[in-house]
């Protein structure tokens, strides 16, 4: 795989989950501060009936999410919640039997640093999580835009959840330009929205039904990354 050196302005737009780590990191980040207590432990198992379907659909995931979040994380407050995030970063490299880095595609990201492409990692998880696993994980201090949280009643739940069409809407407000970008990197038939706005896409790992849905929406225009 190569990229092309003489687009300076070019922009590359990354997914991280599964696309340059091998898990979510979001799902294990909530999941570890259920399980710290086993208050938050039993009310997670008792939610669970109602939260985890609403898990699957795109329309519903932010509500499933925001329940699970909110158990646990209430009783704490925005500033605890951060240093969690922080703490969850700094351990995470020293856990490499649970994840991989995904080496491909974290060069890939690296040329594009090089070559001085604006480079965007654009995830469904939390952007500070990312962010501090950004700059834990490869020492790149690049943009990252993705989902947010706010306060409700003793705890957090999302405010908005970057994924699908939003991550392009989400792109745009935060004043990337509206016009084609470079280079598109993700695992997931949800970012269909997004990599139809990039030149050269790559799919990471893809299972067939993601194969057949992105040869659906876009034909043949993608490059399929094994990592």
């Amino acid at each position: 795989m190569s990229v092309e050196p003489n687009e300076a302005n070019s922009i590359a737009v990354f997914d991280f989950d599964k696309t340059l780590i091998s898990v979510d990191s979001g799902t294990v980040f909530v999941t570890e501060l259920i399980l710290q207590s086993k208050i938050r432990t039993a009310l997670a198992a008792l939610a669970a009936p109602l939260a985890a379907p609403l898990l699957g659909p795109p329309r519903t995931r932010i509500l499933g999410i925001s329940i699970f979040l909110w158990i646990g994380t209430f009783g704490g407050g925005p500033e605890r919640f951060e240093e969690s995030c922080r703490k969850f970063a700094e351990a995470f490299p020293n856990r490499k039997r649970e994840w991989r880095v995904l080496g491909k595609t974290v060069e890939a990201l690296r040329t594009h640093v090089r070559e001085g492409h604006r480079v965007i990692v654009v995830s469904g998880s939390l952007a500070s999580l990312v962010k501090l696993m950004m700059k834990r994980l490869f020492d790149e201090d690049v943009e990252v835009i993705g989902s947010s949280v706010k306060a409700f009643c003793g705890g957090l739940i999302g405010q908005k959840h970057c994924i699908g069409r939003a991550k392009v809407e989400m792109m745009l407000a935060a004043g990337v330009p509206d016009r084609e970008w470079g280079f598109g990197y993700s695992d997931s038939a949800l970012d269909i929205p997004l990599l139809r706005r990039c030149k050269r896409r790559f799919l990471v790992n893809p299972s067939a039904r993601t194969i057949a849905a992105y040869r659906k929406a876009l034909g043949d225009g993608f490059e399929v990354l094994r990592v």
